[in-house]
């Protein structure tokens, strides 16, 4: 989630750990999470200050601004950002409108956070960089996937694809916007979008769960259906540190759990938690009786794609 010398939102750590500087997306999404899609985001920032009067003050105000983000502070984060903002100049400015927009899309200040962000990622804030506007557009697709708004969302993640320097970048912007698609019933425009990201991708985790997309049929294990996406997170990560994820030498583990937007029948968004892909109702029935020795709630349901 770094770029340059800024941060970029979302999708969060998911694929840091094995793909290393390519991309700004790494692993503490587990997949809109997520978006995710959502957890701590890592904040870089090595722009400071260009217009402050005491350039020491600035770095350590930058600095504090940094911590409060990463260690999830958002209101916090929020309020210096905006302090920041009105005392600053130059990129500096532009870096604490940035964050500043990204605290208020945690804290679900929707509005708040389209104001801080749509100029930057439209091109309309001075001082932003090409790679911070499509930053900006990535995390505005991230808001409005979040409120069930899928066709905003996707031409969001297209925008922030097209201008995306990191291919692993391209394609987990291409990722989502395909996943926006999908919810919306376009089933062509979306595999254009998973077929455009496997092109990109060179991650392989990145690649594997984009090539899931594309190949989706069958059942899955599905851990819970919420309202709430904190409580999507959470049970996303609990699945994640348990024994029935674990994968490797010796073990059968189920995998990683992810992370699926949907919706109710009044329109509004319902988070899905699901596990896996399996050709026969008996491997997944199988699979879901493992999680549910573990502890966790999980029923089969069939893929939709």
């Amino acid at each position: 989630m770094r770029y340059g010398g800024s941060v970029w939102m979302a999708i969060h750590l998911r694929y840091e750990s094995e793909k290393g500087g390519d991309g700004m997306m790494g692993d503490i999404r587990n997949r809109i999470d997520v978006l995710g899609l959502l957890g701590l985001i890592v904040v870089s920032l090595l722009v400071v200050a260009g217009g402050c009067a005491n350039q020491n003050t600035a770095s350590q105000d930058f600095g504090l601004l940094q911590t409060e983000y990463e260690t999830g502070n958002y209101q916090r984060s929020l309020d210096r950002a905006l302090l920041l903002r009105r005392k600053s100049s130059g990129q500096a400015k532009a870096e604490a409108t940035y964050i500043a927009g990204l605290s208020a899309y945690q804290l679900k200040r929707d509005q708040q956070a389209i104001g801080f962000l749509e100029p930057i990622a439209i091109g309309r804030a001075r001082y932003a960089t090409p790679q911070m506007e499509s930053n900006a557009a990535a995390t505005l697709g991230l808001l409005y996937q979040r409120d069930g708004e899928f066709a905003t969302a996707a031409e969001w993640f297209e925008r922030a694809a097209d201008a995306m320097q990191g291919s692993d970048d391209r394609a987990e912007a291409r990722l989502h916007a395909g996943q926006s698609y999908q919810e919306l019933g376009r089933e062509a425009a979306a595999r254009t979008q998973f077929i455009i990201g496997l092109g990109d991708a060179r991650n392989s985790q990145l690649r594997e769960e984009i090539q899931f997309e594309l190949d989706a049929t069958g059942f899955t294990v599905q851990l819970g259906a919420f309202r709430e996406w904190d409580n999507a997170q959470d049970t996303v990560r609990d699945f994640n540190s348990s024994s029935a994820a674990s994968v490797g030498s010796g073990t059968t583990g189920l995998g990683r759990a992810r992370l699926e937007v949907s919706t109710d029948d009044s329109g509004r968004p319902l988070y899905l938690v699901q596990v896996g892909r399996y050709g026969s109702m008996k491997s997944a029935t199988d699979a879901a009786m493992q999680a549910q020795a573990s502890g966790f709630l999980a029923m089969v349901v069939k893929l939709g794609r």
